[in-house]
Protein backbone atom coordinates (compact mmCIF):
# COMPACT_ATOMS: atom_id res chain seq x y z
CA UNK A 1 0.00 0.00 0.00
CA UNK A 2 1.31 3.50 -0.68
CA UNK A 3 1.18 6.85 -1.68
CA UNK A 4 1.92 8.55 -5.27
CA UNK A 5 2.72 12.45 -5.08
CA UNK A 6 2.90 14.26 -9.03
CA UNK A 7 5.32 17.28 -7.70
CA UNK A 8 3.73 18.85 -4.62
CA UNK A 9 4.92 21.85 -3.26
CA UNK A 10 6.26 21.76 0.50
CA UNK A 11 2.30 23.30 1.31
CA UNK A 12 -0.86 21.96 0.24
CA UNK A 13 -4.38 22.36 1.05
CA UNK A 14 -7.40 19.96 0.22
CA UNK A 15 -8.97 21.49 -3.17
CA UNK A 16 -7.74 24.48 -5.16
CA UNK A 17 -7.93 28.24 -5.45
CA UNK A 18 -7.00 30.60 -7.97
CA UNK A 19 -4.07 31.43 -5.67
CA UNK A 20 -2.67 27.79 -6.05
CA UNK A 21 -3.02 28.12 -9.80
CA UNK A 22 -0.40 31.03 -10.04
CA UNK A 23 2.67 29.03 -8.19
CA UNK A 24 1.40 30.67 -4.92
CA UNK A 25 2.76 28.53 -2.12
CA UNK A 26 -0.57 28.13 0.15
CA UNK A 27 -0.64 29.67 3.35
CA UNK A 28 -3.14 30.23 6.62
CA UNK A 29 -6.13 28.25 7.36
CA UNK A 30 -6.83 24.97 5.97
CA UNK A 31 -3.44 24.24 4.64
CA UNK A 32 -0.71 22.11 6.10
CA UNK A 33 3.03 21.16 5.41
CA UNK A 34 3.95 17.74 3.87
CA UNK A 35 6.73 17.39 6.23
CA UNK A 36 4.20 17.30 9.39
CA UNK A 37 2.28 14.79 7.88
CA UNK A 38 5.33 12.52 7.45
CA UNK A 39 4.83 10.90 10.91
CA UNK A 40 1.42 9.63 10.28
CA UNK A 41 2.38 7.93 6.84
CA UNK A 42 3.66 5.11 8.87
CA UNK A 43 3.00 1.54 6.83
CA UNK A 44 2.76 3.14 3.97
CA UNK A 45 5.16 3.15 0.95
CA UNK A 46 5.73 7.32 -0.54
CA UNK A 47 6.54 7.62 -4.17
CA UNK A 48 7.07 10.75 -5.45
CA UNK A 49 7.43 12.08 -9.45
CA UNK A 50 9.77 15.06 -9.33
CA UNK A 51 9.12 17.05 -12.22
CA UNK A 52 12.35 18.99 -12.69
CA UNK A 53 11.04 22.37 -14.77
CA UNK A 54 8.78 22.75 -11.65
CA UNK A 55 9.65 25.77 -9.49
CA UNK A 56 6.99 24.69 -6.76
CA UNK A 57 8.09 20.91 -6.37
CA UNK A 58 9.86 19.97 -3.23
CA UNK A 59 11.71 17.19 -2.10
CA UNK A 60 13.27 18.12 1.13
CA UNK A 61 10.20 17.01 2.98
CA UNK A 62 11.01 13.28 2.37
CA UNK A 63 13.58 14.09 4.69
CA UNK A 64 11.19 13.78 7.41
CA UNK A 65 9.82 10.70 6.83
CA UNK A 66 12.89 8.98 8.91
CA UNK A 67 12.16 5.08 8.41
CA UNK A 68 9.28 5.02 6.46
CA UNK A 69 10.07 3.34 2.68
CA UNK A 70 10.12 6.19 0.11
CA UNK A 71 11.61 6.77 -3.45
CA UNK A 72 11.88 9.33 -5.38
CA UNK A 73 11.41 9.08 -9.44
CA UNK A 74 12.83 11.74 -11.36
CA UNK A 75 11.51 13.28 -14.45
CA UNK A 76 14.31 16.23 -14.43
CA UNK A 77 13.00 17.63 -18.15
CA UNK A 78 9.00 17.92 -17.27
CA UNK A 79 6.98 20.67 -16.15
CA UNK A 80 4.50 19.70 -13.46
CA UNK A 81 1.92 18.46 -16.49
CA UNK A 82 4.25 15.02 -16.51
CA UNK A 83 4.48 15.66 -20.44
CA UNK A 84 0.84 15.90 -20.47
CA UNK A 85 0.90 12.61 -18.47
CA UNK A 86 2.50 11.46 -21.29
CA UNK A 87 3.80 7.92 -22.14
CA UNK A 88 6.83 8.09 -20.33
CA UNK A 89 5.28 9.48 -17.64
CA UNK A 90 2.78 6.29 -17.15
CA UNK A 91 5.26 4.00 -17.27
CA UNK A 92 7.02 5.67 -14.52
CA UNK A 93 3.73 6.02 -12.31
CA UNK A 94 3.38 1.65 -13.59
CA UNK A 95 7.15 1.37 -12.31
CA UNK A 96 5.97 3.61 -8.72
CA UNK A 97 2.93 1.71 -8.32
CA UNK A 98 4.43 -1.41 -8.32
CA UNK A 99 7.12 0.07 -5.76
CA UNK A 100 4.40 0.78 -3.25
CA UNK A 101 2.80 -2.85 -3.79
CA UNK A 102 5.85 -4.53 -2.84
CA UNK A 103 5.90 -6.45 0.39
CA UNK A 104 9.18 -5.54 3.04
Amino acid sequence: MGLLLAAPGSRGRFGLTSSDLLGVAPGGPNTFALADMAPNLAGLRVAQFVAGLDPMDDTVWLDHLGCIPHKHYPLYDLLQDMGGAGERFLRTVDEAMAWTLEQN
